[in-house]
């Protein structure tokens, strides 16, 4: 069971998440022709699609190493913002460096 300071951080990379999200696909454009404004919906349209795509593989990829850190004895908290931050390259760090064991501690 999660306790409480796990779900607050859960909850506050959700939502940087949401809101760097949010910053990346809003853009303004000023339209003048029909073809232009049929280009620019199929841009905001494949905007919004590609930026949805990356805010859940996102999400996954933070809930995955969240867990896994949790497993492997590594600090939960810091390697799902260092991954948050940087990506997949947190994402190659923390299998590189972050996991203090290859196997989880088994459980009693």
């Amino acid at each position: 069971m999660r306790t409480g300071k796990e779900f607050f951080a859960f909850v506050l990379i959700l939502i940087a998440s949401l809101i760097f999200g949010a910053a990346v696909s809003a853009q303004t454009t000023t339209i003048d022709s029909s073809a232009a404004a049929a280009a620019a919906a199929t841009a905001a349209t494949l905007s919004l699609v590609c930026g949805a795509i990356w805010f859940v593989v996102n999400i996954i990829i933070l809930i995955w190493v969240y867990r896994d850190a949790k497993a492997h004895g590594a600090n939960p908290v810091l390697w799902a913002l260092i991954v948050f931050f940087t990506g997949v390259i947190g994402l190659i760090l923390y299998l590189l460096l972050g996991r203090k064991s290859a196997v989880p501690p088994a459980r009693v």
